[in-house]
């Protein structure tokens, strides 16, 4: 090894440092390319982690109502309802929804409640499948809301006439609740 060390010329040094060097850099390399990877595999996670939280808080939200007894009569919480469908990933999957609500009165004793959903993200698309179900599931777990408005777009924009696109839709949707309003006399 002293051999070694008094024949050492310049070059000689050098490459043995690099050698060293790159030894050390290919070892920390490795070392972060293993934790990048494993963060990958977390933030692959993210997305369903994000919709379990909301579905669950949704959840959470309808339970606390029907334990203060306002899902029944004139306190039921439309929006929540309407959000909890849209967030249903079974069938539904619609997700995040914007929720206009508006009252008329047609006539004296009768106020009618009529929400207009919305994607909250208006470049969402979705399959006319996804749409159906979600407006389909919204009449059929409740018997005092209607479907009474739907206009499904295709999300393509630059389609010409006749031409066949792909399975991609925007939708507005209108639903109606009717309710007697007490007099007041």
């Amino acid at each position: 090894m002293k051999e070694f060390f008094q024949t050492m010329t310049l070059p000689r040094a050098v490459i043995l440092c690099s050698l060293i060097a790159s030894i050390v850099l290919g070892y920390f390399a490795q070392q972060k390319s293993s934790r990048l990877e494993e963060i990958q595999r977390e933030l692959a996670q993210v997305p369903s982690i994000a919709k379990e939280i909301q579905r669950l808080g949704i959840e959470v939200q309808q339970y606390q109502e029907l334990a203060q007894g306002s899902t029944t009569g004139a306190d039921f919480d439309f929006s929540g309802y309407i959000r909890s469908i849209a967030a249903d990933d079974t069938l539904v999957g619609i997700g995040q929804v914007s929720i206009d609500p508006i009252t008329r009165t047609p006539s004296k004793d009768i106020e009618d409640k009529i929400y207009r959903i919305r994607p909250a993200n208006q470049n969402q698309r979705y399959q006319r499948s996804r749409i159906g179900n979600f407006l389909y599931k919204l009449e059929a777990d409740s018997r005092r809301v209607k479907v009474t408005s739907i206009k499904i777009t295709p999300a393509e924009k630059n389609r010409r006439p006749g031409e066949i696109g792909s399975d991609e839709w925007t939708f507005e949707a209108s639903i109606t609740s009717r309710s007697q309003v007490s007099s007041g006399s």
